[in-house]
């Protein structure tokens, strides 16, 4: 058989850590989790930003409604707020989706403290003269709970005033064609472009350098005294400075026009030009703007329906949220508030599968040859060693198909002497047990046959003075044996000087056999799961069992209770301990080939019952590493056999548990995912284990997720995963469906599948209900486009390059789908 936590649990293990523990990276700006949604008919919204001209500290910052005539409404405040020394403000409120609403910044009033300062671009921090004010639009087009950011600029303020002018003032129409007006003149809109400087931005996005530019330039406008603006404050002119752009603004064109008889479009470009020269800037920081600004300054045609204007804003929404989900519980540093708990989790788990695997396969071990002794000793068995387990799962790449390889995991042999060397023939002879437990093998050719090299624990039992009971000792070895065509071993290398040692004892019945044992001491050092590099120096463990005999012989099952510490070179305190609780194991009988094989009873080839094999079980376990912890259960069952007969394996794995952090400062515990990891493998019936695969020979594994990721502060992520493919190939089907929950309630819900055929590109298909877009992508395709509407069908809103992750939108607006993940 294989042995099942190779075959089963360590899957589940390393799957569940590497799809769920690993997503991290720099992370966005973080907003604040999304209020629940508001009544029907209604909608909450809640607005994130920065407001600059340069960086606005303590300003005042409300939310107004647009009154029918078109004009603002200033009496009336949905929501205020004020910006912090970053120049970032929050504003929640309640409103309708499909009518603008103006966010407007403006200095406290005289005598507030701390009055409102803005550090100038040139000058650095200064006072803000009265009667200052910038303004940006907001247009919802989503119902339910919208979280997005607008920021606040002086282009945010030149796009209000040129949509007050238009015919109607600020209504829906002239809102968007004011945010086409000059997304058409920066090459992006500067409500979705955080402010920075130019130094800080210099390395950043093209976006934010330009937008970085620009600002730097209105700064120099009224450093400079331009566009009139002579007043004797910098603080008056930048008043000046600002008021001119918007007075400039229009519906009729993109470019700014004259006021009092100056070119404001050629002043922001001497002033521009300045700016790149004087920072040692490249051309394409402000280029493209430069040159809109020389142009025509014709609008763009708004030819874009009312619904094609929805659905873009409704994607939008969408990717601000989604942006801000992944990237504030999944992505890196100090945004990443999953991230940062599963990277303290992955550090401290990342040795967990190894201790696992040593407490079961050296129990294994120790019990198999202290059986064997048993039946030797008592004349039930004339065969001085015998096996558990298919070695060949630790072969280097999983070549099961290598010929010469057939061994046990645990395998032990009865000795006459104590250097292990000579097999004890008779019950007299034997004077010890000489057992092992191989981890990782490979097999290479030689001149003249082949050599296999394990890698391995190796144990010599002694039976002690009092009846029934044991001591051993142990440590890492690495051997070679060569077999030309008998194997010989050549090579057995102690990989560490330290002998390790405990005791063992045993409970029989009244037909001698063993019922329970109890073992306890110390382990020599886990090699990685999945190669031959010692991770740690030793373990402590104390592991006790019982066995119950059933009425058929090898329909055993077992109980088993203990832990393990792992111990870091030198180390006094143990890096990892885990428990496990009353886990249940049952065995499948077998029988034994004349060549030492094992096959399911009634086998052909089968010369002899050889008892049972573990074929199924259930683990409670608890790790603990540091301040984290591991609280789950590992089941695995229906356990079958393959079409050969020689390998059997429990075909449903399910890995349930809870993945938690402590805080050392606080005691508080943080539960950041919970859920249920299963593996299945159907088709093992018909598939021949001991032949290559194929597609005439093959099974298909299953693996499926389902659970929630948790993070402070941010709203809880709900997952549902599974994918499956066909064992011979790589060919595969993945679903995913992600959900924001807010009080329980689903806000977004979005589907992904991606398919991997046998033959042609990998294909991915994304949507999303409420917002009703979607997306599909061919594996390197240049673009992929995103509609509103069914996956391939609708109306087109946008295009996106996969090369840059830049989703331009049909109405030329932009937005980067990089979340940096």
């Amino acid at each position: 058989m294989k042995p099942f936590f190779i075959a089963a649990g360590r899957p589940a293990l390393g799957l569940i850590t590497a799809a769920l523990l690993t997503a991290c990276g720099s992370g966005g700006d973080a907003t604040p989790t999304s209020p629940p949604p508001p009544p029907s008919g209604t909608a909450s919204f809640t607005l994130t930003g920065v407001v600059a001209k340069g960086t606005l500290r303590n300003a005042v910052v409300k939310a107004h409604p647009v009154v029918a005539n078109g004009s603002v409404d200033t009496t009336t405040t949905l929501a205020e707020a004020i910006s912090n020394d970053s120049g970032q403000y929050t504003l929640t409120f309640s409103g309708t989706s499909g009518v603008p609403y103006v966010v407007r910044v403006t200095p406290r009033p005289a005598g507030q403290t701390p009055a409102t300062t803005q550090v100038d671009e040139i000058s650095g921090a200064t006072p803000v003269a009265e009667g200052f004010a910038l303004r940006a639009l907001f247009v919802p087009v989503a119902s339910g709970a919208v979280s997005t950011s607008t920021h606040i600029t002086p282009f945010s303020e030149f796009a209000v005033a040129a949509a007050e002018k238009g015919t109607g003032g600020v209504n829906v129409a002239n809102a968007n064609q004011a945010r086409v007006n000059i997304t058409a003149l920066l090459g992006f809109d500067p409500t979705t472009v955080t402010p920075t400087t130019i130094a800080a931005a210099s390395t950043g996005d093209a976006q934010r350098l330009t937008l970085a530019t620009m600002l730097t330039a209105v700064s120099k406008l009224a450093n400079d005294r331009g566009l009139g603006c002579s007043q004797p404050t910098l603080a008056e002119r930048v008043n000046c400075v600002v008021g001119r752009l918007s007075t400039s603004a229009t519906l009729a064109s993109t470019n700014p026009g004259s006021v009092s008889g100056v070119n404001v479009a050629a002043a922001l470009v001497a002033a521009t030009e300045a700016v790149v020269a004087a920072n040692n800037l490249a051309p394409t920081a402000a280029g493209p703007v430069i040159d809109n600004l020389r142009g025509a300054g014709t609008p763009p045609p708004a030819t874009i329906g009312n619904d094609t204007q929805s659905g873009i804003a409704a994607a939008k929404s969408l990717f601000t949220s989604v942006r801000s989900d992944w990237q504030s519980v999944l992505g890196g540093g100090a945004n990443g508030a999953a991230a940062s708990q599963a990277a303290r989790f992955r550090d401290a788990m990342n040795a967990v599968q190894s201790p696992a695997d040593v407490l079961l396969t050296d129990t294994g071990a120790i019990v198999t040859g202290i059986d064997l002794y048993r039946d030797f000793m008592a004349g039930r068995t004339m065969l001085n060693n015998r096996g558990r387990g298919d070695a060949r799962d630790y072969v280097q790449g999983g070549d099961i198909n290598n010929a010469g390889l057939n061994r046990f995991v645990t395998g032990c042999t009865l000795y006459s002497n104590a250097a292990n060397l000579v097999p004890a023939t008779t019950p007299a002879q034997v004077r010890e047990i000489g057992c092992q437990s191989i981890f990782y093998m490979r097999r290479y050719a030689i001149t003249g046959g082949y050599a296999v090299e394990t890698w391995r624990h190796g144990f010599t039992i002694l039976p002690g003075s009092v009846a029934d009971s044991f001591t051993y000792t142990t440590r890492s070895r690495r051997s070679i044996e060569e077999c030309k065509p008998n194997c010989v071993r050549t090579i057995n290398d102690a990989l560490q000087t330290n002998f390790y040692a405990g005791t063992v004892s045993i409970t029989a019945d009244s037909a001698q056999h063993i019922v329970a044992f109890t073992i306890g001491g110390e382990l020599p050092g886990a090699f990685v799961s999945g190669g031959n590099t010692l991770i740690n120096e030793r373990h402590t463990w104390s592991v006790s069992g019982s066995r119950s005999i059933g009425a058929v012989p090898g329909e055993n099952s077992a109980t088993v209770t203990g832990t393990i510490a792992s111990f870091a070179t030198g180390a006094v305190a143990p890096s990892g301990t885990l428990k496990i609780t009353e886990a249940t194991l049952n065995d499948v009988p077998v029988s034994r080939t004349a060549s030492g094989g094992i096959v399911r009873r009634g086998h052909p080839t089968a010369v002899a019952n050889a008892g049972g094999e573990t074929a199924s079980g259930v683990l409670p376990v608890e790790w603990t590493a540091g301040t984290s912890s591991f609280i789950g259960r590992l089941a695995l069952t229906e356990s079958m056999w393959d079409a050969s007969g020689t390998s059997h394996i429990p075909t449903r794995v399910v890995l349930s548990g809870q993945f938690r952090n402590t805080d050392a400062g606080t005691g508080v515990t943080t539960e950041f995912i919970n859920g249920n990891f299963t593996v299945t493998s159907t088709g093992w019936a018909t598939f021949n284990d001991t032949l290559l695969k194929s597609a005439t020979n093959t099974f298909t594994l299953g693996f499926q997720f389902g659970g929630q990721i948790t993070a402070p502060g941010r709203p809880t992520l709900a997952l549902t995963m599974a994918a499956s493919r066909l064992s011979h190939q790589e060919a595969t089907t993945q679903t995913v469906q992600y959900r924001t929950l807010v009080g329980g309630v689903p806000t977004q819900t979005i589907n992904i599948v991606a398919t991997q055929p046998a033959v042609g590109p990998r294909t991915l298909s994304f949507s999303e209900a409420a917002a009703n877009v979607s997306m599909n992508y061919v594996q390197d395709a240049a673009t992929a486009t995103l509609r509103r509407g069914t996956v391939g069908n609708g109306t087109e809103l946008g295009t996106l390059n996969t090369s840059s992750m830049l989703l331009t939108f049909v109405d030329g607006t932009t937005m980067s789908l990089d979340f940096g993940l």
